[in-house]
């Protein structure tokens, strides 16, 4: 059992020597910027790609959940370095809906698509699930101490 253990307590650096964070970041910042542009596109332009808004949806959530599933992971395994770009990414899709949703009250020409708004909301609740997190392992920090 103790061997399992220590086999687990290695697993964050194994992590680490196979996908090195930066992967994972250059490739969140990726496909957020990628999803920015094309939801943008899609809402000026009468959502004319319904099925890319899907795919693309899966695919950001997917790899932000898997970013972030990796970074808290880090964090509880004394692994990880704290930056503050959830905020920045949290601030850029809010900023979106926000002005969509004004324009489309203005103009019966824009709609904000199902895809966008199940993309923001996972946006947002993938943040304050780890904003949470990061307040229970402060908490158990000083616990520690």
């Amino acid at each position: 059992m103790n061997e399992l253990l220590k086999k687990f307590d290695q697993l964050p650096n194994k992590i680490g020597q196979a996908f090195p964070p930066a992967i994972w970041h250059i490739l969140v910042n990726s496909w957020s910027l990628t999803a920015m542009i094309i939801f943008a596109y899609e809402f000026l332009n009468g959502n004319p790609h319904g099925d890319l808004t899907i795919h693309l949806t899966i695919i950001y959530i997917g790899v932000l959940g898997i970013y972030v599933g990796t970074k808290e992971f880090r964090r509880w395994h004394n692994a990880h370095r704290a930056t503050n770009y959830g905020e920045f990414f949290v601030l850029i899709w809010t900023i979106m809906m926000i002005v969509f949703v004004f324009m489309a009250t203005i103009s019966s020409e824009w709609h904000i698509s199902h895809d966008l708004a199940a993309t923001y909301i996972a946006v947002l609740s993938i943040f304050a699930i780890t904003r949470e997190s990061k307040r229970l392992r402060e908490e158990d920090k000083k616990k520690d101490k």
